[in-house]
């Protein structure tokens, strides 16, 4: 995802995930279960997986 805001880029740890292989994430605070590459943010765009650990951007 590009064009972040500078304070978007930061985050703190989120909960309700687990790591998957090829520093991938799986969220699992909703129903859609979003599968995270590293770099990329989830549907709802305020979970982002940063060097394969889910961080939460709100």
């Amino acid at each position: 995802m590009t064009g972040l805001k500078e304070w978007q880029k930061s985050g703190h740890p989120a909960r309700l995930w687990r790591p998957l292989p090829e520093n991938r994430v799986q969220c699992e605070l909703c129903p859609r279960e979003c599968k995270i590459s590293e770099g990329r943010s989830g549907t709802c765009r305020m979970r982002r997986n940063e060097h394969g650990s889910l961080v939460t951007l709100n």
